[in-house]
């Protein structure tokens, strides 16, 4: 046995050395592969160590604790936190945060249950002040920032915040004016230290004290602030903002004297504030290694296809090995060697492929990790430390290995049918067959032992119940194919000595018995399923770039029947496999009557084509089979990242579409001090030149008290509602109660937004008022129905009566002695499946019904439609006033995009790992095809064509392969 393993190692080792071109065209193929799944699990591990290490820093403390209640929380729970005085509201749509008599409260009960605790926290903000920021230097501008209202001289609790020279938050923040930003913020205001810079609804200008790294404050909970920026200022700030934030928290940070305590401390806090949330350092590590966990297993799965398809190079690599070496096959086997030790000899040059591929592959899988960090960083929004790991490399190894055999086995069964007669006709290439049966058994084989190596790769993935049971079925099928497979193959026929009962136990065996251990294989590995399906994606996208090429190609009409029939004598097998094969004759019908537009259309070219473009069709149809295989690796990257970049541009496009329509403008003007401000906004706005319209929009803060029935005159609570909306689904009543929470008073007039309704109409000039309830007469309202509402019943016709709220106390479960007004739905606007853009409420009415009841808006703003080019000349003229400030609708666009480009970063990677490999694999091929048409082409140039003439008819085929692909 050794010593046959040795002659089969040596012989492997010394054709790799003279076929050496066919050699590093495979390697490279293997090393591709493995660089990438070495590469993704490095990046993974860097992934893993940077969620969960310095728990303390990234939870910001031992405890954080946020003013809203978990969701299994009753809601007189959440009131007794009102009713303490522990939490307060702010804006239209309940934004909760702690009052400063709670953090008393709980700064009292860290003192007595935990002496030595220290305390900071981040101050709330309002819903629009401090959020656009502005370099006065050059006019520059960014919305949507994350402000840090923190105590310099305490936070953070653990670890340092330190600018790019150095200095700490307490250095460089003295004073209320002192601002430090973020790297990302700074060059998008091209900001230097020094430089003045504003802040929306802030009545002073701040100076530029320091820079920080982008990814100082690094997470999933500050995604915003990294795309974007955030910037730090004192919690004395909050005086400059003229009452438009108000003094509270929005999370409070926890440092023990001993961090050992923070769980049972955790608890006894719970208990006291049941109202409250908190998150530990345990909590976050266990969430962090969750996060790890998934996204090791997905870059996992994405290496392991990019492997897979570089399985495609060396299926092809070993099929011109075994093509180009039938005589020295003949040979081996005229003096002595069985078929199978053929077979094991090529499966062994295959292992040792893998084995010098995989070791390639490494390296160059430690260098793809070090150059890609960039865009994990990028997408996980936090910093990573490039490290050397063993296991992704041990992993790329072992699997590069056993992919390369599994791979290279089915051609390998072609080089055992290889008859010793051969050596009488060395000139004689052609491949025998190794037979549809022994070839659907190999294939069955090679999905069970691939899905062997993915389920410790990718247990996460597919560990459910139901996806185990789909599994055990998968399975059930295989092996009844493969249990079929067998039969027509004749496998233990000689030992039936055409004896009934042992043809019985032999039928048992392969009809039953194999489906069973099947069902029991795809039970224990479940990974079996993403096989199955893969194999069966990857089939379709191969038959359908085989009809391609055959068709445009001119191939013949007989070629398209895939399936024949077996001849056989037993008459209950042919029945068998028939019905078996039942499926692949109406998917091979389907497929024909889908070929034979292009066959027509392959024709005409033929009929039309060049000497030279006839050629070059012709030996692409001549190796149809290869290429529809190498074209797979190109469909496979281009397919992903066409997708990706495809779904990103709609969602854009999209996007910027619903702003333009919903919003009514291309400018938003906020004016903080409501009424007053929005008055001298409108006279600023009288005078501008090139505004074409504006409206006033006032937001309500209001909660939803009863709804009456148009059609029976039910009247129904808001209860009642709510009822109804979560009989259909739990989760609608939360979003119940942000539907309702707040009503815009609009202008009538051009800036209504341009939407689609789900029912009734749009508001028009008819509905200005007045109106006299006692006579059934409401004034009209538009509400936004997305599924929730809808679920509630409600429909054009009914009335609806709010009470209008304090702007200190709002959401739909607040209920008082405040007005009420009562509106009919004339209108529902379709938000169903629409990204909503709103940036008031979703309901609107005509500002004429809040008028006649002497009510005030709780924030106004002004939608102005106003020439491109003067926007500049509005924004320096709304600078004069302090409590006015600008935003653009297009940067709602751009926010939207850096998002896209946040969150696409990682995918496309990924893609992109597995278009290189698949470009290796196309490259190897096509090197593969030049050598095999080596005589061929000396023909051509032997009866007198030029090489130019030659080359062009090589890049002619295979431009055209590569169309077909795209």
């Amino acid at each position: 046995m050794i010593e046959k393993f040795r002659f089969y190692t040596r012989h492997s080792l010394n054709d790799m050395r003279v076929n050496g071109q066919r050699t590093i065209f495979a390697l490279l193929c293997i090393a591709a592969g493995v660089a990438a799944i070495v590469s993704l699990q490095t990046l993974g591990t860097m992934i893993t160590n940077s969620l969960t290490g310095s728990i303390q820093e990234s939870n910001r403390g031992d405890i954080r604790i946020y003013p809203n209640a978990e969701n299994d929380v009753p809601q007189k729970t959440v009131d007794r936190g009102r009713d303490e005085g522990v939490i307060a509201s702010e804006g239209g749509y309940s934004q909760d945060y702690f009052s400063l008599a709670g953090l008393g409260q709980i700064q009292t009960w860290f003192a007595s249950n935990a002496p030595g605790t220290e305390i900071t926290y981040r101050q709330v903000t309002g819903e629009t002040a401090g959020f656009i920021i502005n370099n006065r230097a050059n006019d520059k501008e960014q919305t949507f920032i994350m402000p840090f209202f923190i105590d310099a001289q305490k936070y953070p609790l653990y670890g340092e915040r330190k600018s790019e020279d150095g200095k700490s938050l307490s250095e460089l923040i003295q004073a209320p004016t002192d601002i430090v930003i973020s790297r990302n913020l700074a060059d998008t205001l091209d900001a230097k230290v020094g430089d003045t810079l504003g802040l929306s609804g802030a009545t002073e200008q701040f100076t530029l004290r320091g820079i920080v790294p982008t990814k100082v404050e690094g997470g999933f909970e500050n995604i915003l602030g990294n795309i974007i920026g955030y910037y730090y200022v004192d919690l004395k700030t909050v005086e400059l903002f003229d009452n438009s934030i108000k003094p509270g928290a929005s999370e409070i940070y926890v440092k023990l004297d001993d961090p050992s305590q923070a769980e049972a401390l955790n608890k006894d806090f719970e208990t006291r504030f049941p109202y409250l949330s908190t998150i530990t350092t345990d909590d976050l590590e266990e969430q962090n290694n969750q996060i790890s966990d998934t996204v090791n297993q997905l870059v996992t799965l994405m290496g392991l296809i990019s492997l897979l398809i570089g399985g495609i190079g060396i299926v092809n690599t070993m099929l011109v090995i075994v093509s180009r070496r039938t005589t020295e096959v003949a040979v081996l086997k005229t003096v002595g060697l069985e078929a199978e030790q053929v077979t094991v000899l090529f499966l062994v040059e295959a292992a040792l492929m893998g084995v010098f591929g995989s070791l390639l592959g490494i390296v160059l899988g430690w260098v793809a990790a070090y150059a890609i960090k960039g865009v994990a960083e990028t997408f996980l929004a936090r910093s990573l430390t490039f490290e050397i790991s063993l296991t992704p490399a041990l992993t790329g190894f072992v699997v590069g290995i056993i992919i390369t055999t599994i791979f290279g086995f089915m051609p390998t069964l072609a080089a055992g049918q290889v008859r010793p007669a051969l050596v009488l006709r060395p000139t004689d290439m052609v491949i025998p067959k190794a037979g549809r049966a022994r070839s659907l058994a190999a294939l069955v084989f090679v999905m069970m032992a691939i899905s062997l190596v993915a389920q410790p790769l990718i247990s996460e993935l597919v560990s459910g119940d139901s996806i185990k049971m789909i599994a055990a079925q998968a399975g059930g099928f295989l092996g009844l194919v493969l249990g079929g497979s067998l039969l027509a193959g004749g496998s233990f026929s000689s030992w039936t000595h055409h004896i009934w009962w042992r043809r019985i136990i032999r039928w048992l065996m392969f009809i039953l018995g194999l489906p069973v251990l099947g069902s029991v294989f795809g039970m224990l590995v479940p990974a079996l399923l993403i096989l199955v399906g893969t194999f069966l994606a990857v089939g379709v996208l191969y038959v359908l770039l085989w009809v391609l090429i055959w068709s445009i190609g001119g191939g013949k009409l007989s070629d398209l029947w895939l399936w024949k029939l077996p001849k056989l004598r037993s008459l209950p097998l042919r029945i068998l496999i028939a019905i078996l094969s039942l499926p692949i004759w109406i998917i091979n019908s389907v497929v024909v009557v889908f070929s034979i537009p292009f066959w027509i259309l392959g024709r005409i070219i033929q009929r039309l084509a060049f000497v030279d473009l006839k050629l070059s069709l012709r030996s692409m149809v001549a190796t149809k089979g290869r290429g529809a295989s190498t074209l797979l690796a190109l469909v496979v990257g281009v397919f992903t990242l066409s997708l990706i970049t495809m779904l990103a541009k709609t969602m854009s496009d999209q996007f910027e579409t619903l702003l333009k329509d919903q919003v009514g403008g291309n400018v938003i003007v906020f004016a903080a001090g409501a009424e007053d401000t929005l008055t001298a906004v409108r006279e600023k706005l009288d005078n501008i030149e090139g505004v074409k319209s504006y409206s006033a929009v006032g937001t309500f803060e209001v909660s939803l008290k009863s709804a009456v029935d148009d059609s029976t005159g039910q009247r129904l609570t808001y209860d009642d509602l709510k009822q109804n909306a979560t009989a259909v689904d739990e989760e609608h009543e939360e979003w119940l109660r942000w539907a309702f929470a707040g009503v815009d008073a609009r202008e009538i007039g051009p800036n209504l937004p341009d939407v689609k309704f789900y029912q009734g109409r749009q508001l028009d000039a008819s509905d200005v008022g007045p109106w006299n309830p006692e006579e059934g007469n409401y004034p009209p309202i538009v509400i936004g129905a997305d599924q929730a509402v809808i679920a509630t019943g409600l429909e054009v016709g009914d009335l609806l009566t709010f009470e209008v709220l304090p702007g200190s106390e709002s959401g739909a479960f607040n209920t008082g002695d405040n007005p009420e007004i009562t509106f009919e739905i004339v209108g529902m606007v379709d938000k169903r499946a629409n990204v909503d853009v709103n940036f008031g409420s979703s309901n609107y009415a005509p500002e004429e019904a809040f008028k006649a009841q002497g009510l005030a808006p709780s924030s106004v703003a002004a939608v102005v439609d106003i020439d491109e080019k003067q926007i500049r000349t509005l924004r320096r003229e709304m600078e004069d006033l302090p409590l006015a400030f600008v935003m653009e609708t297009r940067l709602l666009n751009d926010l939207l995009n850096r998002f896209i480009d946040q969150f696409t970063s990682f995918p496309i990677l990924v893609a992109g790992l597995s278009l290189i490999v698949g470009g290796i694999v196309i490259a190897n091929s096509v090197a593969l095809s030049t050598l095999e048409r080596r005589r061929e082409i000396a023909i051509m140039k032997a009866v007198g064509l030029q090489r130019e003439r030659v080359l062009g008819m090589l890049l002619l085929e295979y431009g055209l392969m590569g169309l077909i692909g795209g």
